[in-house]
């Protein structure tokens, strides 16, 4: 499982430019891993109301 700082770094390492697989490099993890990490945290969910929720990418 990556942790809040490790997955920090694999977002601060993919805006500076690397691909997955560099970062999986850096990292020690799976590319499949890291691209399902970046994947998912693109998706967030915006909430203003319990019955009003948009998903954004």
């Amino acid at each position: 499982m990556v942790d809040g700082e490790e997955m920090m770094d694999i977002k601060d390492l993919k805006r500076q430019g690397l691909s997955i697989t560099q970062i999986a490099q850096v990292t020690g993890r799976d590319p499949k891993t890291v691209r399902k990490y970046l994947e998912q945290k693109r998706a967030t969910t915006l909430c203003t109301a319990p019955t009003s929720c948009i998903e954004t990418r």
